[in-house]
């Protein structure tokens, strides 16, 4: 993780509402943000056109994470199946 963002949701973290067991709950209910809900559908097309970027996605993310991780920099996401 960058440590921008680190300091970013480090910062966030620790200014939560400490009575709401969420840390980015939605405002008008309280509650987590549903992954079907219209803001998290569109989030990341938000996101990247104000940052002027390419569109991607927290899959992206995750593999290239799970990938700079790998001791050989494989590409390959083949999960086990034993």
């Amino acid at each position: 993780m960058h440590e921008d963002l680190y300091k970013l949701l480090h910062r966030r973290w620790k200014a939560r509402d400490k009575t709401n067991a969420w840390v980015f709950p939605n405002p008008a209910t309280g509650n987590p943000y549903h992954k079907n809900s219209r803001f998290v559908k569109n989030l990341f097309d938000r996101v990247c056109a104000r940052a002027r970027v390419k569109r991607f996605t927290a899959h992206y993310i995750d593999a290239f994470d799970t990938n700079s991780q790998r001791s050989d920099n494989s590409a390959d996401n083949s999960r086990s199946t034993k």
